[in-house]
């Protein structure tokens, strides 16, 4: 019985012609080339795999073909990337679901601490920009208006914020991020 080494060249140039033929048309892969060269060499290591006759050759490399199909698909939806678009915000937890009620009470939890830890000034610090961006936006003044004694106080009420948000953190016992 012949196996995959009496194979004539010929036939193997055939088979891989053929296979090509069949990955780029009847399944549109791009990389049908590649795909037919992991079909013959699949059957190419089985030097135990032996055919009727000869003229069983295609027919075996097409059920080989139909395999190595399916794990190229396989594998190229594994490794297949997709751009996230940057304007989308995280999927939410689904209202009433486990993981969003232990949000809430987590966040009620630093809220009651916080209140009670920190002196009312410091809280206020960590509040108001909270508060001010439930507001609706007003209107944007011109950067011309705009003096560089705003930009200190701007950037020190920032750092006074992210230090009182780092205290906050510590009695907490929590290292959290601090937004802004």
């Amino acid at each position: 019985m012949p196996n995959c080494r009496s194979i004539s060249p010929e036939a193997w140039t055939h088979a891989f012609q053929s296979l090509v033929r069949y990955f780029s048309s009847r399944h549109a892969r791009a990389d049908a080339e590649d795909l037919a060269q992991n079909t013959l060499l699949a059957l190419w290591i089985r030097e135990d795999y032996e055919f009727g006759n000869v003229e069983d050759f295609l027919q075996v490399c097409f059920g080989f073909a139909h395999r190595v199909s399916k794990a190229g698909y396989r594998s190229a939806q594994r490794h297949e990337g997709v751009a996230l678009d940057p304007s989308l915000a995280a999927a939410p937890h689904e209202l009433g679901s486990q993981r969003s009620i232990e949000a809430i009470i987590l966040l009620e939890e630093i809220l009651k601490l916080g209140e009670q830890i920190l002196d009312a000034e410091d809280w206020n610090a960590i509040i108001d920009p909270v508060v001010q961006q439930s507001k609706p936006a007003e209107p944007e003044q011109s950067s011309e208006s705009k003096t560089e004694m705003d930009k200190a106080t701007a950037n020190s009420r920032r750092v006074r914020r992210h230090r009182k948000r780092r205290k906050l953190a510590e009695f907490l016992g929590w290292m959290l991020r601090c937004i802004g």
